[in-house]
């Protein structure tokens, strides 16, 4: 791992900010000061962040309410994702619990290198800014690698699961599989992401990446947690034309691959996740296709 600079600013208001950054892969020094002036909000137009990125900095696309994928010609990382994350909404005893925890943006930062750290793919964490004060109960940002790769619910969508040729039935099913792996080595650590759904899955040809690590964090118990995964994957491919109930059971056969009776433990939790999906879809109005 390179070195990482801190950096540190006090805004024309005299609110302090902090941040972290890697500048042999990107020097963020003249974003993070543009970026103190965003002001934070749901919904962040382009012409918002246009205003507070420097000349070099080029916009190439929104990728969320709050996401940009930004390119600067002439460094290491030219292509690159800015992220605002918000604080979450909850009980007053949340917001004081959130003036001890971190912001999500360094959250993020952190799960990013231990998941590389444990050999699980995400793009490269390349740095943080926050508030000094109480950073987990304002607005922060994080900066990561931009990978040019599809994301598992566009391939859902396109070519790979939808309508697809009998040639690459072998595509999918190496997929189903790598997917099915990913999970498994998840859970085994008992790690626990927070929204991971089809559309925080990137597929590349030799790496899956997961992305959107604010919410990632460990579980003491783990089967409730990690079973609502598995139940909003499901609900992820809810049309059976396009995943069947045998592409389902091989998918829990390759997620079960290292436990014994594993014949057993697939069928149960073959019902187990159809309950509770099905609980899922009637709470929501949707319902299997």
């Amino acid at each position: 791992m390179g070195h990482r600079s801190t950096w540190s600013f006090r805004d024309p208001r005299a609110t302090e900010w902090v941040g972290e950054h890697r500048p042999e892969l990107l020097d963020l020094t003249p974003v993070f000061g543009g970026l103190v002036e965003l002001q934070p909000a749901a919904e962040v137009p382009l012409e918002a962040w246009r205003a507070v990125l420097p000349p070099e900095v080029h916009l190439v696309a929104r990728l969320g309410p709050r996401t940009v994928h930004v390119h600067q010609k002439g460094v290491g990382a030219e292509h690159f994702v800015l992220k605002l994350s918000l604080p979450r909404d909850g009980s007053s005893l949340r917001r004081i619990a959130e003036r001890a925890r971190r912001s999500r943006a360094q959250r993020a930062y952190l799960w990013a290198h231990r998941l590389r750290a444990l050999g699980i793919e995400t793009p490269r964490p390349l740095g943080f800014l926050e508030r000094a004060h109480a950073p987990a109960a304002h607005a922060s940002f994080s900066v990561t690698e931009y990978i040019f790769a599809p994301s598992l619910i566009e391939l859902r969508d396109g070519r790979l699961l939808a309508g697809m040729a009998p040639g690459n039935l072998g595509d999918k099913r190496a997929l189903l599989r790598r997917v099915a792996d990913l999970f498994a080595r998840l859970h085994a650590r008992g790690l626990f992401h927070g929204d991971l759904h089809a559309g925080n899955l990137l597929v590349q040809e030799g790496a899956l990446m997961v992305i959107d690590l604010e919410s990632f964090r460990t579980v003491r118990l783990p089967r409730r947690a990690l079973t609502k995964n598995l139940v909003r994957l499901n609900r992820d491919f809810l049309d059976t034309r396009q995943l069947s109930t045998t592409d389902r059971m091989r998918f829990l056969d390759a997620y079960l691959k290292h436990q014994p009776g594993r014949r057993t433990l697939r069928r149960d939790l073959f019902l187990r996740l159809s309950e509770a999906t099905q609980a899922k879809l009637r709470d929501r109005g949707e319902a299997f296709q």
